[in-house]
């Protein structure tokens, strides 16, 4: 999600506060990601075949992307609550 910080009467400790924010909900993001990515490879493994298998591994490629998206935005928000 965006974080909107008003501009006035907004001290260091809420923005690192922001910043921690957003980093608790990318996990969250990426746990959920994860938990979909498990469930879909269990069911390739119980063997889906023809186009149900081409479907879950296509939602499987779309998955890696955002989750690889999403580790990239922690390691982003990582990086800013270190600097702060």
């Amino acid at each position: 999600g965006i974080l909107v910080v008003p501009a006035t009467g907004v001290g260091p400790a809420d923005v690192l506060a922001g910043f921690r924010a957003q980093r608790r909900e990318l996990g969250q993001q990426l746990e959920r990601l994860q938990e979909q990515r498990s469930g879909i490879t269990r069911r390739l493994n119980q063997g889906a075949e023809g186009v149900k298998r081409g479907g879950l591994e296509a939602r499987l490629a779309e998955i890696d992307k955002r989750i690889a998206d999403v580790d990239r935005q922690i390691a982003q928000a990582d990086a800013r609550v270190a600097e702060y």
